[in-house]
């Protein structure tokens, strides 16, 4: 019966091919979906855990860390490096050229350095900063030349109890940075300032009723020797109790649920368009096969003269559609999968190719 099957398959080639073209279009839309939603959730949690370098851990807790958690980490055992995850917004100018670019300190340990110095240095001293290659070409700043910091901070020897008062530094750029592995695609890149400046910064911004600092994180780097689950289990004793430490990895995963509610909506929206077509396939499959049915009445009376029963035909049919099936639907997914992957590589060689031209003179 198999023979038989295959043979009528043949003589049914051009109906049959229009199914499977369906079969296949629909497959494809599914599989490059699935393939497409899982790289960008593996990119959004790279990009947040390249925030974090190097780190051995990230300790967290839902109420922040104070000052005095962070000095605390530094006394556990096993603990060779603690900074708290700290970023400011700088109003930077250049002539008539003026950027709001966000802002972080000059990693205290190599560990936990997210960008890469692509000329110069990071800054080392107060009174310096570090550009993005993008922001310093928007800018028209080169190493070695100077930027306008517009800031305000709060003057309480004026009437009125205090108020505002607006302050402009000059800071000297030391260097320019490239961030490799998107730690601050998401927020537009990231300047690197001095750790004294951004706690000078801090302080004069704030008012005498402004709560204590916190932060959101902090970064834990561990002693040549120390076992993870052993400083893991030190640092929850010492940390608040709601306190969390746990891997980059491990943190850029919760961090995403958070932002997404734990929902991946991309996905779900794209996944609504491939149902409908595979309800449009399923339409098609279904129309070929009564017509195909139809045709072949002649043929199907003849085996059940010859002796075929209701079941054999039926397996017949059934077993033609399965071949169907499973040929087209591994062609859907080799086909999605390919798809992909071309997406992937034109999207690497843009952002390579805007790259090289920031970096040409």
């Amino acid at each position: 019966m198999l023979r038989l099957t295959l043979a009528q398959m043949r003589r049914s080639i051009g109906r049959l091919v229009a199914a499977g073209v369906a079969i296949v279009i629909g497959t494809a839309f599914v599989a490059a979906t699935l393939i497409a939603g899982n790289v960008i959730t593996q990119t959004t949690n790279d990009s947040i855990a390249a925030q974090y370098a190097d780190a051995d851990l990230v300790v967290s807790a839902p109420d922040y860390l104070t000052p005095d958690d962070v000095d605390a980490l530094e006394g556990v055992e096993g603990v060779d490096a603690v900074e708290p995850v700290q970023l400011t917004y700088l109003d930077l100018q250049h002539g008539a050229k003026r950027v709001f670019q966000m802002a972080v300190p000059a990693p205290s340990d190599p560990r936990f350095e997210a960008l890469e110095v692509v000329e110069g240095s990071l800054p080392s001293a107060a009174g310096q900063v570090a550009l993005p290659e993008d922001v310093a070409e928007r800018l028209g700043v080169a190493v070695g030349g100077t930027v306008t910091s517009s800031r305000n901070v709060w003057d309480a020897a004026a009437p009125d109890g205090g108020t505002y008062e607006e302050v402009r530094d000059r800071l000297t750029v030391v260097g320019t940075t490239d961030d490799p592995y998107g730690a601050y695609a998401q927020m537009g890149g990231a300047a690197v300032v001095a750790r004294e400046d951004l706690v000078a910064w801090e302080s004069a911004q704030a008012t005498p009723d402004d709560p204590e600092r916190t932060y959101s994180a902090a970064m834990v780097g561990l002693a040549p020797g120390t076992e993870l689950e052993t400083a893991r289990a030190a640092i929850g004793a010492q940390a608040p109790a709601d306190a969390k430490a746990v891997t980059p990895a491990e943190h850029a995963q919760e961090q995403a649920r958070q932002l997404t509610g734990d929902r991946d909506v991309f996905t779900f929206v794209i996944l609504g368009f491939a149902a409908v077509a595979l309800l449009v396939a399923a339409l098609v499959i279904a129309n070929t096969f009564q017509v195909l049915v139809a045709q072949r009445t002649r043929t199907l009376a003849l085996l059940r003269a010859v002796g075929a029963d209701k079941r054999q035909l039926a397996r017949s049919v059934l077993t033609e559609a399965t071949i169907l099936g499973v040929v087209s639907s591994v062609g859907g997914i080799l086909l999605g999968g390919l798809l992909t992957q071309v997406a992937l590589l034109v999207a690497r060689g843009a952002t390579w190719a805007c790259r090289s031209r920031r970096r040409s003179p």
